[in-house]
């Protein structure tokens, strides 16, 4: 792999996780770059969904160590969506 390739990566990578904690959607950055790559793209959406994946789990622990959720409610919602 190529400096300036590496250096892309890792730019575009550090761009779309500052981006996706604000506002979310980083994946759009990341999918045009992993495919120019030359990557398959049945890589390419793997790694943005494993990325995805990781980003919500730490969102989700980071909400429930600082108490935000309700847990009563959102019991209350995953019951009524599997009516």
């Amino acid at each position: 792999m190529h400096a300036s390739l590496l250096l892309l990566l890792t730019l575009t990578g550090l761009l779309a996780g500052f981006i996706d904690s604000i506002v979310g959607g980083g994946g759009l950055l990341t999918l045009p770059v992993l495919l120019t790559t030359g990557l398959p793209p049945h890589t390419v959406l793997g790694t943005n969904k494993l990325a995805a994946s990781a980003a919500v789990l730490s969102s989700t622990l980071v909400y429930l160590r600082k108490n935000i959720y309700n847990i009563r409610l959102w019991i209350f919602i995953i019951g009524a969506a599997m009516l």
